[in-house]
């Protein structure tokens, strides 16, 4: 599960790391993420159930017909986007971390029209030099 340091690290200190991509197809190896400005690259989640049942919702927030996510390898953060329908034009991520869902969630806040976030730890890869701690 993450973290919430994990989080905050990922999606506001280490914003130059924080992918914005379209989440692809699920494989056995993990799930396809598309950058919006990037190479096509598979990730594997330590929790694929959660994310298949995430990637099931009806409410998720597309970016050019496609599910809205946020990854960051550094911090081991998968971010999927939900709320509303299309992505703004802008996005305005504040962490506060809803331990109560399953998986944990930045809720959506409408009045500003931003999505919520589902977020997941991408699998364990051996720690390589300049790897932060959580």
């Amino acid at each position: 599960m993450p973290h919430l340091i994990q989080a905050r690290k990922a999606l506001l200190e280490d914003r130059a790391g924080t992918t914005p991509c379209h989440l692809g197809a699920t494989t056995p190896a993990g799930v396809e993420v598309l950058p919006v400005h990037g190479e096509r690259r598979v990730v594997q989640v330590q929790d694929p159930t959660s994310l298949a049942q995430v990637l099931a919702r009806t409410d998720l927030t597309l970016l050019d017909g496609a599910p809205l996510a946020m990854v960051n390898e550094r911090y081991r953060l998968l971010a999927v986007a939900f709320g509303p329908a299309e992505a703004p034009s802008r996005l305005e991520i504040v962490v506060v971390l809803d331990l109560g869902s399953e998986p944990p969630s930045i809720p959506p806040d409408p009045d500003r029209a931003q999505p919520g976030w589902f977020l997941f730890d991408l699998g364990a890869r051996p720690p390589g030099p300049g790897d932060p701690a959580r």
